[in-house]
This record gives structure tokens, C-alpha cells and sequence, in this order.
């Protein structure tokens, strides 16, 4: 990651956003969203799927996720570069989604500089956000 000099010479790292629509469940298949909406997710997988644990040893997912993230330095930004890439094929992931018995949701990861400070978003995106999902979710570090 790319490192800032403040003005007392030390070295900080820039602000991390993300922004994600997710859509989760136990009946979903990530191949048949991709199909319906023509996007490639930032990952996904089935229920049932194996994967290595960080504490080591195989595991499996307990459940199905399709996820499309946008991420930057400004949640503004990546919220209006989701919505940009998410609001053409909305009601093919819906169908998806109805027919899965799949959560929509939309995440919104904040990680500011200096591990203080919010962030802001126009009622417009936030609205268009929340349009899109069953859910907002917000996450902070920490």
C-alpha cells in the first residue's frame, strides 16, 4: 500500500474504503449470478466448498457468497463505482437472489487514517445504496 508523508515527516497510509454488494445463502450458486448479471465477482463460492483455515486445516463453507467490492481511499467514490457496475443488472441479481432464497446486502468498510474520523455519504448514494439490498452494513476496525 502506498505510504503519505504528514507534515511532521512521518510516514502514515492513506485512508482504506471499501464498498461491497453481497449476495449470501445457503441454496445460492456464485456461477448462475455471474451468468445472469455478465459481472465477475471479487470472490465467491458455494456452500459445501473446502478451503485452508488461517489457523490451519480444512474447512467448509457453511454457506454460498457473490461478492463485487469497489475499493478506494473515499466511500463516496466507491459507492457510486458499485452502484455504477451493480445498477444496470439489478433485477437479474434479484431474480437470482428471490429464486436462491439469498441475502442482498451491502457492506461499507471504513478504515481511516490514524484510526479516527468518519467518512461521508450524499443521501442520493446512500439511498441508492440501500435500494439495492435487504441491508446495510457498516464495519469499522478495531
Amino acid at each position: 500500500m502506498e505510504k503519505y508523508t504528514n507534515t511532521s515527516g512521518q510516514q502514515e497510509r492513506p485512508d482504506i474504503a471499501q464498498v461491497e454488494f453481497t449476495l449470501s445463502g445457503d441454496r445460492l450458486v456464485p456461477a448462475e449470478v455471474t451468468a445472469a448479471s455478465g459481472l465477475v465477482p471479487s470472490r465467491a463460492w458455494s456452500k459445501g466448498d473446502s478451503y485452508e483455515s488461517k489457523a490451519g486445516g480444512l474447512r467448509t463453507r457453511p454457506f454460498g457468497i457473490w461478492v463485487v467490492t469497489s475499493e478506494g481511499t473515499d466511500i463516496e467514490q466507491c459507492s457510486v463505482g458499485l452502484l455504477a457496475v451493480v445498477e444496470p443488472v439489478i433485477e437479474a441479481i434479484r431474480h437470482i437472489a428471490r429464486t436462491a432464497g439469498a441475502t442482498v446486502s451491502v457492506g461499507i468498510w471504513w478504515e481511516p487514517e490514524g484510526g479516527q474520523g468518519g467518512f461521508t455519504v450524499s443521501s442520493d448514494v446512500m439511498r441508492r445504496l440501500s435500494e439495492l439490498a435487504d441491508r446495510v452494513d457498516v464495519y469499522f476496525p478495531g
